[in-house]
C-alpha cells in the first residue's frame, strides 16, 4: 500500500501542477482583457496620463491621492510602452478590432474557467483517492507495528523458555 499510496500523491501533485498551470494561463488572458479594456490605444492612455499630470499640477490633493496617482500614471507609461511594443510587432497593414478581440479574450477566458473546473474537480479526486490510499497505508503500517510487537513479545518468550530450559538441563546433570 505504500507504492499505491506514493503513486496517488504523484497523481495529486501532478494534478496541482496542471491546475497551478491553466490559472496562470486564466491570469495571462484577464490580464490582457484589462488592459484592451482599461487602455483601447496609446493615444487614450497618453490622455490619460496628461489628465492625471494636470490634476497633480493645478489641483490641491491630499498627498496620499498625488502619490497614488504618480503610481497610476507609472504603471500607464509602463503599459503604453507594452502596447507600443505589442502593436509594432503586428503587421502595420492589420488593424485591431478591439471589441472582437475583448470578445475573443472572453470566449477564452469563459473555455479556460471550464477547463479549470474540470481539473479542480481532477484534484479533488485526486486528493479522495490520496486519502484512501494513505489511509490503507497507515491501517497496514498499524497492523504491521501489531504483528511486530507480538513477534517481539513471542521471542522474548522463547528466549525465556529456553534459558529456564538450559537451567533445568544443566540441574538435571547435576542431580544425575
Amino acid at each position: 500500500y505504500g507504492q499505491e499510496f506514493r503513486a496517488a500523491l504523484q497523481e495529486e501533485r501532478a494534478a496541482r501542477e496542471l491546475l497551478k498551470a491553466k490559472r496562470q494561463e486564466m491570469d495571462s488572458v484577464q490580464s490582457t482583457m484589462s488592459r484592451l479594456n482599461n487602455a483601447i490605444s496609446v493615444g487614450d492612455i497618453d490622455g490619460k496620463i496628461r489628465n492625471m499630470e494636470h490634476m497633480i499640477q493645478h489641483e490641491t490633493l491630499p498627498l496620499k491621492e498625488e502619490k497614488q496617482l504618480i503610481r497610476q500614471i507609472k504603471q500607464l507609461k509602463q503599459t503604453r510602452g507594452e502596447l507600443s511594443t505589442i502593436i509594432a510587432k503586428q503587421d502595420q497593414s492589420q488593424s485591431l478590432d478591439d471589441k472582437e478581440s475583448i470578445e475573443e479574450q472572453t470566449k477564452r477566458l469563459q473555455l479556460l474557467r471550464k477547463e479549470l473546473d474540470v481539473l479542480r474537480n481532477n484534484v479533488l479526486k485526486a486528493e479522495t483517492i490520496t486519502k484512501a490510499a494513505k489511509k490503507k497505508s497507515d491501517e497496514e503500517s498499524n497492523q504491521l507495528s501489531k504483528v511486530m510487537a507480538r513477534y517481539k513479545a513471542a521471542d522474548d518468550t522463547r528466549q525465556e523458555a529456553f534459558v529456564k530450559l538450559q537451567i533445568l538441563r544443566r540441574q538435571l546433570h547435576e542431580k544425575v
